[in-house]
């Protein structure tokens, strides 16, 4: 079944883009962050000001990244494929 649909460029093209993301994720997920969030669950960490300011920090990176991917998307492809 893969080889018939890696057989469709639009489907290979699409494979090589979410299969990198895919794996990036997997690995902050189980590496950093469900490690971290059960230390801290287990140990009854107070992370007080610095979690706070790292939370807050993060969001604004996860909006900013959002944003440009969105921008870029729009200016490069401004009408989307319908395999996307």
């Amino acid at each position: 079944m893969k080889a018939k649909l890696r057989s469709i460029p639009e489907i290979e093209a699409i494979d090589a883009r979410v299969s990198p993301r895919l794996l990036r994720m997997t690995l902050i997920m189980c590496g950093v962050l469900v490690p971290g969030i059960l230390l801290g669950i287990a140990l009854d960490i107070d992370g007080g000001l610095l979690l706070t300011g790292l939370n807050f920090l993060l969001a604004f990176l996860f909006i900013a990244s959002t944003a440009t991917a969105a921008l870029r998307l729009k200016a490069t492809d401004p009408v989307r494929p319908r395999y996307l």
